[in-house]
């Protein structure tokens, strides 16, 4: 009998304290406290929903937002992995933080850390192909492991992050803002030149400031200039057919260490017909390597062969060129639209409605054919 009246107690108060637990399948806002039995919980529902979590949600275990939109102005804790999914959107709100073991965003999934909000991460954080990950001036991020951009992602760091790992920018990634990142190490193999903020951590190797390629008769020359070196032997240069397998054509001496400005070149006497597509290896004396983003020379010597126009425009737009994935990011860097598998003049017709119900200012049209990568910045007047 013993047994009977304690379990009947324990029963009630489980009740009680699931009285607070949101509903995982609609819309609905989660206040007070809740504290889930040990399992995992997925985020799914029909059509577009959104849970807001105004109060204290702990899920003992994995929690993943698949396609959905989540926004946290209390507090989550998530014992295990936090994922997400694949087209959904996390907002952490002024006030709201996040704590999760470890964090993962999909395709082209969006994660907001608002002024005031805050993440922190025990283990390896990082965001999905098209992804965009964005961290607003006031918010704050603590990653205790790695944090890896995904490759066509948009990083936008505003306010402050600190990772005890590697913070890696992928290629294709675009990363800007004006916040400040402190890091264990620092690898860019996408495009951070939009990030004018404060960087503190393991010097970087080689600070780049520009990489260009183009047709000069029968040759292609590579130019690149650097305006920091630190431990540097020198710069492998790679050549492509396609984007994606790169093989070795040569190798450029680097300065060691150095503060000052160097300009470098090489020439390819024998490039590849019709396009092709160059990088460099950079190599320190110790064996650490990082590589330079991949620039594209076709045989009428461009490094970009997709081109917009008009731009500046009033919405509509038209593209030349042949692409595959294209992906709008809003000024800000949020992902406003996501075309997989698609052709330039659906793109442009599609990209054109989205362009002419925003606001004025500076958008980013992402786009990869067959391994290329490339940013086109439009002005909406």
């Amino acid at each position: 009998m013993i047994r009977t009246v304690l379990s009947i107690t324990l029963i009630g108060i489980y009740v009680f304290a699931m009285a607070q637990c949101p509903s995982y399948t609609t819309t609905n806002t989660q206040s007070g406290t809740c504290n889930e039995p040990v399992g995992n919980i997925t985020y799914s529902g029909p059509g577009n929903i959104t849970l807001t979590v105004n109060g204290d949600l702990t899920i003992n275990g994995n929690f993943t937002v698949q396609g959905e939109n989540l926004v946290v102005n209390g507090t989550l804790n998530v014992t295990g992995a936090f994922t997400s999914g694949a087209g959904s959107s996390v907002t952490i709100g002024n006030g709201g933080t996040i704590n999760s073991n470890s964090l993962a965003s999909g395709l082209a999934a969006i994660f907001t850390v608002a002024n005031g909000g805050t993440l922190n991460v025990v283990n390896d954080a990082g965001s999905g192909l098209f992804a965009a990950f964005i961290v607003e001036n006031g918010g704050v991020v603590d990653v205790g492991g790695d944090f890896t951009t995904g490759g066509l992602a948009n990083m936008v760091l505003d306010g402050a992050m600190d990772v005890g790992g590697t913070f890696t920018n992928a290629g294709g990634g675009f990363m800007s803002g004006s916040g400040d990142l402190t890091a264990g190490n620092y690898v860019n193999n996408g495009d951070d030149s939009g990030f004018n903020g404060n960087y503190n951590g393991a010097p970087l190797p080689v600070v780049l400031v520009s990489f260009t390629g183009e047709i000069d008769g029968g040759k292609v020359v590579l130019k690149w200039l650097t305006s920091q070196e630190i431990n540097n032997e020198g710069f492998e240069i790679q050549r492509s057919k396609d984007g994606v397998n790169f093989n070795k054509i040569g190798f450029v001496a680097g300065h060691g260490n150095s503060n000052e400005e160097h300009y470098y070149e090489y020439t390819d006497w024998q490039p590849l017909l019709d396009r092709s597509y160059y990088r460099f290896k950079q190599v320190d004396y110790d064996g650490q390597f990082e590589f330079s983003p991949i620039v594209m020379v076709d045989g009428e010597g461009l490094t970009s062969s997709l081109e917009v126009f008009p731009n500046p425009t009033l919405g509509t737009i038209q593209i030349r060129g042949s692409i595959d994935n294209v992906q709008l990011f809003d000024p800000i860097g949020r992902s406003v639209l996501y075309l997989d598998h698609t052709t330039s003049s659906e793109a442009e017709q599609m990209i054109s409605r989205a362009l002419e119900a925003s606001p004025s200012g500076t958008y980013t049209i992402s786009t990869q054919t067959a391994g290329s990568f490339e940013r086109i910045r439009v002005v909406k007047k």
